[in-house]
């Protein structure tokens, strides 16, 4: 009973604090009357709700699309792939029983990039020359991988130190194996996506944003010794991790509504923020915060 009360009180605590960061400016001046960690504690937990949240929405939007185009590009493979065509792996040689360089598409389920080249891939194992007027992203020689790098040059690489086994034998059957071996493959990477999204979203974004704001406080306590208001720099960086959380509502929003916006919204919605905070507490007389202790958050 005990644990569920001081539970029930963490997550009252909690909602108080997540709404205030969000809607009340005086909050601010009341959170430097609190210990460091609680805001570090409050944050966190924000990050992990922000986590689930994330999570869920990569869940019901995202896992289905990935899903359906791994199926669709496996269909595809096994449909297309030439009936009589023969790849051999021998002696550090890649060879073929096409005459002809044997020209991959993109998926058809993929949208390339208009800046794309014509084909994802070009075999030619009839040749170990560089690529020359090639528009593949992926050319294949003899003994040789060339990936088109987009800006007029390509990265080199042979054939040897991208296949390890010493030979190898890809015909249609070969292919339908492969397919049929990658549907447990996918199935299992699909189960651990969600886990390592949530990762992601929660302690990977709140350890980045963390070492974010570690910086941008120190330029927030220079702005208030300007002002002549000088805050200890742990204050300072309590005003700027709860400053974190309608700053990354903000990003997070405007990221699933206007995906292609080319703009520092996060940025930009955190010195909003700060700059509003720092009017808003132009007034304030207190030089120094301290703590007699950190169980009741008292003033000296």
């Amino acid at each position: 009973m005990q644990f569920n009360k001081k539970l029930f009180q963490w997550i009252k605590t909690f909602r108080i604090s997540i709404v205030g960061s969000l809607t009340d400016l005086n909050y601010y001046l009341e959170i430097l009357n609190t210990p460091t960690r609680f805001s570090i504690k409050v944050v966190a937990m924000f990050y992990l709700l922000l986590g689930i949240v994330l999570t869920g929405i990569f869940i019901v939007k995202d896992l289905p699309k990935i899903n359906a185009t791994f199926n669709s590009i496996r269909t595809e493979l096994t449909t297309t792939y030439p009936d009589n065509l023969v790849f051999d792996w021998r002696d550090q040689r890649l060879s073929s029983n096409s005459d002809q360089p044997v020209v991959v598409p993109f998926p058809a389920i993929t949208q390339p990039l208009d800046t794309a080249p014509q084909h994802l891939a070009v075999i030619d194992t009839h040749t170990d020359q560089d690529p020359e007027n090639v528009k593949a992203l992926i050319y294949i020689t003899e003994t040789k991988m060339f990936i088109n790098s987009m800006q007029g040059n390509w990265a080199e690489a042979n054939l040897s130190d991208v296949i390890e086994t010493e030979s190898g034998h890809l015909d249609k059957q070969e292919v339908l194996k492969q397919a049929a071996e990658s549907e447990e493959t996918q199935r299992q990477i699909l189960q651990i996506l969600p886990w390592l999204t949530l990762l992601t979203f929660s302690l990977g974004l709140f350890i980045i944003r963390m070492l974010t704001v570690l910086f941008n406080a120190l330029i927030v306590q220079l702005l208030f010794q300007i002002l002549n208001k000088p805050l200890a720099y742990k204050k300072v960086l309590q005003l700027c991790l709860h400053a974190l959380i309608p700053t990354e509502i903000i990003y997070q929003i405007s990221a699933r509504l206007f995906p292609h916006l080319n703009f520092p919204m996060f940025g930009l919605a955190f010195w909003l923020i700060i700059s509003l905070l720092i009017w808003h507490l132009r007034h304030l007389q207190v030089v120094r915060f301290s703590l007699e202790n950190d169980q009741h958050g008292k003033k000296k």
